[in-house]
């Protein structure tokens, strides 16, 4: 899963690598080769490896532009595996430009650019530094919005995925080296491919290889959240039940029926899982069911929830009723205005 070295010399590149925005401090990475030949004689720093040093950043005409903390990672030993240097500033929105306008005039002459999304990332793969499970498990664990979704992909990064599929890429090739033995040399006396026990290996690579896939599934529906639709009549229930979901009061709760009369849309977490939830109402109940939907209906003393969905879908509709009234709800399927 790891490609061979880079042969050509890319360009330098640069990127704020924290949030935009004001802050206290922001984050300013390089990544390219010789960083330590061309750029800090320009900058007028000398740095120790992969220490923390206080530095003045000056422009080109020699003006200050801010202090800052300098740290640098000769390659191979950084996360790319070129040389990279990491300047944390502070994190005023005019200090950023003003020092990355300089960055690239003092880069100009190497061709420094600023980085496209996930460049860094590229370039860690492609100098052999992480596996493609590893660097895409980088832009999961920058974009989680719970625990669980930080968790594994953490776990993913620190390379328990890469070693579950070289595990059973090894297995693969010793089967394939087994078959390409036997067609090599067929005019050899050799025992047959079932004597040497490949029937068996195989069918014990491949029930290996079945029982992680509801876990390999499990992680993409984590990555992809879960979305959720409360559909029902006025006075339902549908805002009590999405503040229950959100944690805090985003709907009016009212006895006058039909106090909420636009859609509401609220992303939370409910038990480390990424819901993404919207309130509909009745009107709308109908054109949301689809034919090949399975429902269940669950009584609580005043309300009765049917959960409506897919087996291996991640949308789900809840359709928020009095119990009573749960059981009588007409169904009119229709696949024309389905809830994606």
């Amino acid at each position: 899963m790891r490609p061979h070295a880079a042969q050509s010399r890319p360009v330098p590149i640069l990127a704020q690598a924290s949030a935009q925005g004001l802050s206290a401090i922001a984050m300013l990475r390089l990544s390219g080769s010789d960083l330590a030949l061309w750029l800090l004689p320009q900058l007028g720093w000398t740095l120790q490896a992969r220490r923390a040093s206080l530095r003045t950043l000056k422009a080109p005409d020699g003006s200050a532009i801010d202090q800052l903390v300098a740290l640098f990672f000769p390659a191979p030993h950084s996360f790319t595996g070129e040389d990279v240097l990491e300047l944390q500033t502070h994190g005023s929105p005019a200090v950023i430009a003003w020092a990355i306008e300089a960055l690239l005039h003092y880069g100009r002459d190497e061709a420094l650019r600023l980085a496209r999304p996930g460049e860094f990332s590229e370039r860690a793969f492609l100098n052999g530094r992480l596996d493609l499970a590893q660097a895409e498990a980088v832009a999961d664990l920058i974009a989680a919005s719970t625990r669980l979704q930080a968790r594994a992909a953490l776990r993913s990064l620190q390379g328990e995925f890469s070693i579950q599929v070289n595990q059973h890429l090894e297995a693969v090739q010793q089967l394939r080296v087994l078959v390409e033995a036997a067609l090599d040399f067929p005019e050899e006396p050799v025992e047959s491919l079932s004597s040497w026990g490949l029937d068996e290996a195989l069918a014990q690579t491949i029930k290996a290889m079945q029982s992680q896939i509801p876990a390999w599934q499990m992680g993409a529906q984590l990555q992809q959240g879960l979305s959720i639709a409360l559909i029902g009549p006025p006075n339902a229930g549908k805002s009590s039940l999405l503040n229950a979901f959100a944690g805090q009061e985003l709907a009016l709760v009212d006895d006058e029926p039909a106090v909420i009369r636009r859609m509401l849309r609220r992303e939370a977490e409910h038990a480390h899982r990424h819901l993404r939830i919207r309130t509909h109402g009745a009107e709308h109940l109908f054109e949301c069911i689809r034919r090949d939907e399975r429902r269940i209906t669950i009584e609580d003393q005043r309300h009765a929830l049917a959960l409506q969905g897919s087996a291996s879908g991640r949308h789900r509709h809840l359709i928020v009723g009095d119990a009573g009234e749960a059981g009588g709800i007409e169904r009119r399927p229709s696949d024309q205005h389905p809830i994606d």
